[in-house]
């Protein structure tokens, strides 16, 4: 009905398309071009990760992320972030992914020669945006899991499995995934 707000469990459904609002939200240098980047991205969404996995999104390039959107926001840090990124949910229940730039900046200047340095950051930084893109895209609600008899059980991370290893689109790294299969 026109006019009513949207609730989150139908924003999962698979007849709509979300967006993403593609935001640049901290001090540290981002090392390409947003604008690079969302081009990139949205071949890798279209060209590898849809015609697996079923999903689409279109990705937009804004200041703050919008009401009623999915967000991928590059920030510094956070108190919690020992990871290089996450997805989760908003309080209000959007699916949003975040990228630290200051994590993948130390991780690299740890791992890397200063010569090697800028290139390597680049793709930490382009591989981990669009890993969190793709497991937020195959599992937005964050609920999917796969139990193991005698393990216990895992969260379907379709990116972890593979999450060193990437391709190239337009000269960035983008993640590699596993398939249902």
């Amino acid at each position: 009905m026109r006019g009513m707000p949207t609730s989150a469990p139908s924003l999962f459904s698979s007849t709509v398309v979300p967006a993403i609002s593609c935001v640049y939200a901290a001090t540290a240098p981002l090392p390409f071009s947003l604008r690079a980047f969302v081009r990139a991205a949205q071949r890798f969404i279209d060209e590898h990760l849809a015609p697996v996995w079923g999903v689409e999104a279109r990705l937009r390039i804004r200041r703050k992320p919008r009401d009623g959107a999915w967000a991928l926001v590059c920030v510094d840090t956070e108190d919690q972030a020992s990871a290089d990124g996450w997805h989760d949910l908003t309080e209000r229940g959007m699916p949003r992914a975040k990228v630290f730039l200051r994590v993948l900046a130390t991780e690299t200047r740890d791992s890397f020669t200063k010569a090697e340095f800028p290139k390597a950051f680049t793709d930490a930084v382009s591989l981990t945006a669009t890993h969190e893109i793709a497991e937020m895209l195959v599992d937005p609600a964050v609920t999917l899991c796969v139990q193991r008899p005698g393990f216990g059980l895992y969260g379907l991370e379709v990116a972890d499995p593979c999450e060193e290893d990437g391709f190239r689109i337009d000269g960035l790294k983008m993640t590699d995934f596993v398939y249902p299969a």
